[in-house]
């Protein structure tokens, strides 16, 4: 996995010391150890905040020609690869909120019987 090396080297050539900086970004150093080892797969929301610590885009993770190391907080970067996470993580979330709805019908539904069953 591409990005998990490339997030090490950044680590490195920046002299970061990763338990202040599991610190700085809100994780525990055991997850991002977990993350680095691919024991548990990285979220996209990890991998942006790691870009915006390091003011990267999330494409320069990648390797995309054009993803600039110094300033763009651009997060699809040239490429495909996390406009397709992106792209399921959107669908994923339309999927919950589709269920949320479905519970709330549901919800509804119950109340109006129970309101029915009280009268």
């Amino acid at each position: 996995m591409e990005y998990l090396l490339n997030i090490n080297n950044l680590l490195e050539q920046k002299k970061v010391n990763k338990e202040k900086f599991c610190y700085e970004i809100g994780l525990k150093k055991q997850t991002f150890y977990n993350y680095l080892n691919k024991k548990t797969k990285m979220p996209v929301e990890v991998l942006i905040d790691i870009a915006s610590y390091f003011n990267v885009s999330v494409g320069y993770f990648f390797g995309e020609s054009g993803a600039n190391v110094n300033g763009s907080k651009n997060i699809v970067g040239n490429g495909n690869n996390i406009s397709v996470v992106l792209d399921s993580k959107q669908k994923e979330i339309e999927g919950k909120n589709r269920e949320i709805e479905g519970k709330n019908r549901e919800l509804a539904l119950k109340d109006k019987i129970i309101e029915m069953l009280e009268k």
